[in-house]
């Protein structure tokens, strides 16, 4: 079953290649608070995500710094063990 291409006019679009229209932002604080679209800075549940992202985050700068320090990553590791067995090396670069 095909799905069917609905098509937004110019009005009903909030972006515009990649960037949120003037428009939309007025639109936005037009409406009362509780219909209001929110950030996920501002939506609570939604918040417990960042420290995961930050521990993400330092893990791949972990790993880029050790790969670029000549260390291998073997086939059957995960990144986090990559980082542990190499974690002396790390230590003298941090």
């Amino acid at each position: 079953m095909r799905q069917k291409k609905v098509s937004r006019s110019a009005k009903e679009r909030k972006f515009e290649d990649g960037v949120l229209r003037v428009d939309s932002c007025f639109q936005r604080h037009l409406l009362p608070r509780k219909f209001q679209e929110e950030f996920t800075s501002e939506d609570a549940s939604l918040s417990y995500g960042n420290s995961v992202m930050r521990e993400e985050r330092q893990l791949q700068n972990n790993v880029a710094i050790l790969i670029s320090k000549g260390c291998k990553l073997l086939s059957t590791e995960t990144l986090e063990e990559f980082v542990e067995r190499n974690k002396e090396i790390l230590e003298e670069v941090i």
